[in-house]
């Protein structure tokens, strides 16, 4: 009990002044479900009311939930309703195999790195015309990149990697890269597991600081954000997501015009979790031609893409997917995101619901490195 009184101490959850504002921001849920209240409906609001009330915990919405951070833009008591749940996950870890997507298996694979030192061969995608360095300032943390690769292929998540290695060399950078990294470990964090993502951190920490570098650069939001907010890495060392290097060097960059109107999606852990939305803009709009459209939710009211750490990929997430893609259908030609997941889970959305694509999704990395003249 000492526990969860902490939980709801530090989420501030006992704040909550039950206004049902959280619900009406939630993309899970819906009109009639929140004014019901009932279990069909994701609210934030009656899960906290029920812990508090009558110290029960809704299992349902307990994994459904996305940690987007939405609800707390909304909320006047400013709860974190996020680590409330992440929080709250840690105490029924052992239900969170029969939420994961995909059969677990890249819950799995994590925990493989996490638990076992293995021989890894994931930068074996490294030919002749890519300039990398065994040691140097600049890092390049790949991520999980080349695994989501393998099992996502369709969709090539590695292709984003290959191009940021090829705009940093034109900005005169031969990033650092590590064979032996393990994943950042975000998805066991926000699924409870905090002895996994220990492990992942420790490994980590360990290597990287063994190389010594001055930066660290990052593709994925999750990855970025999972460095800045919850790895101890110590100070001295400059946490940066490329797109703001690259702003930074927009001088280097020859630009090809590219005429071409484009929406961008803010990913959670880009924008809420990072504040991170100028960047990413200036780029685009640094290319002659873009024609760079706004949603009507943006920045840090934006949609989440429906579908967190790999879990409960189910109706309620394909709906909200849908509701953004036409979204973007309506004012562009190409939606596009930072986030190598957002770009999975609309794909497949388009691939599974409908015969043809709804809007082209692109990561931004692509983007700005396909309107390069090389």
């Amino acid at each position: 009990m000492g526990e969860m009184k902490e939980i709801i101490r530090e989420s501030k959850a006992a704040l909550c002044l039950a206004c049902g504002r959280c619900t009406t921001a939630c993309p899970l849920s819906t009109p009639s479900a929140s004014l019901r209240g009932g279990n069909d409906g994701h609210s934030p609001r009656v899960f906290v009311e029920r812990l508090l009330t009558y110290n029960e915990i809704d299992r349902v919405n307990l994994w459904e939930c996305l940690t987007c951070e939405r609800c707390t833009v909304f909320c006047p008591s400013s709860v974190k309703f996020s680590e409330f749940i992440r929080s709250l996950r840690s105490n029924f870890q052992t239900e969170a195999f029969e939420k994961c997507a995909h059969a677990g298996i890249l819950h799995s694979l994590m925990r493989l790195m996490a638990y076992n030192d293995l021989d890894q061969n994931r930068l074996d995608w490294i030919t002749s015309d890519f300039e990398v360095s065994k040691e140097g300032d600049t890092l390049l943390f790949v991520g999980c990149a080349p695994y989501y690769d393998i099992y996502f292929d369709r969709w090539s998540p590695l292709e984003t990697t290959k191009r940021a290695v090829k705009l940093l060399n034109l900005i005169g950078i031969k990033p650092v890269l590590l064979n032996d990294e393990v994943c950042c470990g975000h998805d066991l964090l926000w699924t409870g597991d905090q002895d996994a993502f220990n492990e992942l951190e420790r490994k980590n920490k360990e290597r990287i600081l063994k190389s010594n570098p001055k930066r660290i650069v990052f593709t994925c939001p999750e990855c970025y954000s999972t460095f800045k907010n919850d790895y101890r890495l110590g100070k001295g060392i400059q946490l940066l997501h490329l797109t703001e290097l690259l702003i930074e060097n927009l001088d280097k960059l020859n630009f090809k015009e590219t005429r071409k109107k484009v929406s961008y999606h803010d990913s959670c852990r880009m924008g809420r979790f990072q504040g991170l939305y100028d960047a990413p803009r200036k780029l685009l709009e640094a290319i002659p031609g873009i024609e760079l459209k706004e949603f009507a939710e943006t920045r840090e009211r934006a949609l989440c893409c429906g579908t967190s750490c790999w879990m409960s990929c189910n109706s309620r997430a394909k709906r909200a997917q849908l509701q953004r893609l036409n979204e973007a259908k309506e004012i562009s030609e190409t939606l596009v995101t930072p986030c190598p997941k957002c770009l999975i889970h609309y794909s497949c959305t388009m691939d599974e619901k409908e015969k043809n694509p709804i809007v082209e999704v692109e990561d931004i990395i692509v983007t700005v490195a396909n309107s390069l003249e090389i």
